[in-house]
């Protein structure tokens, strides 16, 4: 790493991974600039990180140097979610998608079309046509019900769906967030610590709705062959995060936007990605 050129700062103060977020291509250009090279040491979520802007060098990492590389998302991700298969290659990666895969037979789908079409029709029928709508708030709110009502069979009419609803937003945020567990007195968490502890707590719901057996999906995933109990947990919370309802809201809010213009309707769209 010394004959690398930049430097990885000290830990938290030296952290760059803001500066990245801002403005990734400037954050590339300053730092090659500063360097005189394409290659360059820096500090991103708070670990030395090496930053390649070379094809040819990054050609060169990934065939002759690949056996020395960690898988990354477990890296960064791997504390906010735990073993599931998001973080695994290879034979196990293989293997957990042979096991996960009977809970999404057509027979296992069709059971679950009917809370979807529910949920759906539900949030429809709240929209006012003379508001501006918030397609990305929309998606990701309906997402998240759908998710959490399937995977966890909450309902959304009681309040505790709203509490966890929330806990699964503030879990989120750590994997945006530098991972730094501090928590010291009279002084506000970071948002890493914070995300630790939503975990905890979401663990703990996922567990006590196995225990009370309220819902049919923790049980199919109970009944999977050669799960733990760890690996049990932590699917469900992969399956309840606000990483799914985030991605699919995404996905969504491009869909109709992009059918706007081929419609040539005019539709107000207000981002928010928070």
């Amino acid at each position: 790493m010394s004959e690398v050129p930049g430097s990885a700062g000290f830990p938290l103060v030296g952290d760059k991974s803001y500066d990245f977020y801002k403005d990734p291509i400037r954050f590339q250009n300053k730092h090659m600039e500063a360097t005189k090279s394409r290659v360059f040491l820096s500090r991103f979520l708070n670990k030395p990180t090496i930053f390649i802007g070379s094809s040819a060098i990054l050609g060169e990492v990934l065939k002759d140097h690949a056996q020395h590389m960690d898988f990354g998302y477990k890296q960064f991700m791997g504390e906010i979610y735990g073993d599931n298969i998001l973080f695994s290659d290879g034979d196990t990666a293989e293997g957990l998608r042979e096991i996960l895969k009977h809970l999404f037979t057509p027979e296992s789908v069709q059971s679950y079309q009917y809370t979807i079409e529910r949920i759906v029709k539900k949030s429809i029928e709240t929209l006012d046509n003379g508001d501006t709508l918030c397609a990305y708030k929309f998606f990701k709110k309906l997402a998240t019900e759908i998710c959490l009502s399937l995977f966890l069979g909450l309902d959304f009419s009681e309040t505790e769906a709203d509490v966890i609803s929330q806990l699964t937003t503030t879990h989120w945020h750590g994997i945006i967030s530098v991972p730094v567990a501090i928590k010291l007195p009279k002084m506000s968490e970071t948002a890493f610590s914070k995300a630790l502890a939503a975990k905890k707590k979401l663990l703990e719901i996922i567990k006590k709705r196995r225990d009370e057996k309220c819902h049919s999906f923790p049980q199919k995933v109970e009944a999977l062959p050669n799960l733990e109990e760890d690996l049990v947990n932590n699917h469900l919370l992969l399956f309840t995060s606000a990483l799914v309802p985030k991605a699919l809201a995404s996905i969504l809010t491009s869909f109709v936007k992009e059918m706007g213009h081929v419609e040539k309707v005019t539709i107000d769209f207000v981002y928010s990605y928070t």
